[in-house]
């Protein structure tokens, strides 16, 4: 279960910083 709660923390994360820097995702 927290592994899930992780993963999904890390799938929140990485749309967050892609929505909010996508210049600094151009990679």
């Amino acid at each position: 279960m927290i592994r899930v709660m992780i993963m999904r923390f890390d799938d929140m994360k990485l749309t967050m910083l892609r929505s909010m820097a996508p210049t600094l995702k151009s990679t």
